[in-house]
């Protein structure tokens, strides 16, 4: 399984990478880009399995970035990340074509359980 990790903080593009690799996955499989532009240039270069995407970012931010995967992919597994969790962001997130969300500051556990899903979602 392939994961592209979006985010423009360094440090969380480098925690989320660990934990993937604690689920199993290989360090070869994980690919990060710094923001929306960036994440979808590499969407198309690397096909990944999954995505887990940062909400606001430079240059083109998170909502922009699942909508412009959604014209190219319908069926991608798509993780946001904010730190807003006011109900109108995860419907505005869910309506663009994010599949699930996950609110900072979140856990290992709350990845994990994410991450997991697009798994068996993949697989089955």
């Amino acid at each position: 399984m392939k994961v592209l990790i979006v985010d423009d903080t360094t440090l969380v593009r480098v925690v989320l990478r660990r934990w993937c690799l604690t689920l199993g996955l290989r360090n070869e499989d994980i690919v990060e880009a710094e923001n929306g532009q960036t994440a979808l240039n590499r969407f198309v270069s690397c096909s990944p399995d999954a995505v887990i995407t940062d909400w606001s970012m430079p240059v083109m931010d998170g909502l922009t970035l699942v909508k412009e995967i959604r014209k190219q992919n319908s069926s991608v597994p798509i993780v946001m990340v904010t730190s807003q969790a006011e109900r109108q962001h995860v419907i505005a997130a869910i309506q663009a074509g994010a599949n699930d969300y996950l609110v900072k500051p979140f856990s290992p556990a709350e990845v994990k359980k994410k991450l997991m899903a697009l798994i068996t979602t993949r697989v089955g």
